[in-house]
């Protein structure tokens, strides 16, 4: 599992190129909108073999990247569930500046 926070000058999923490339990839990934906590988050799923799943929350000019991925693919609901419980647990803090 990897993740990183990154900015998003306009404040857009559009600023950031990994989703760009997963957008207009549609038979490399499937996108989908899974509902965290009220809110709808962009995740996408490589086409290509075994488990791999990319989240994208964008929150007041930054972007928050969460990627899970694994050769198994017999495990994908228990790693579905592990990605929705990381999801969940994510906080906005302000940084007070």
């Amino acid at each position: 599992m990897s993740d990183a926070v990154s900015s998003l000058p306009s404040g857009n999923l559009s600023d950031d190129a990994s989703y760009n490339l997963r957008l207009v990839s549609p038979a490399k990934y499937k996108h989908e909108k899974w509902d965290i906590d009220g809110s709808a988050v962009d995740v996408f799923s490589y086409q290509g073999g075994g488990y791999e799943k990319t989240a994208f929350i964008a929150h007041s000019g930054n972007l928050l990247t969460v990627n899970i991925n694994s050769a198994d693919t017999e495990s994908s609901a228990k790693l579905d569930t592990i990605m929705k419980h990381v999801l969940d647990s994510v906080r906005w803090v302000s940084s007070g500046v």
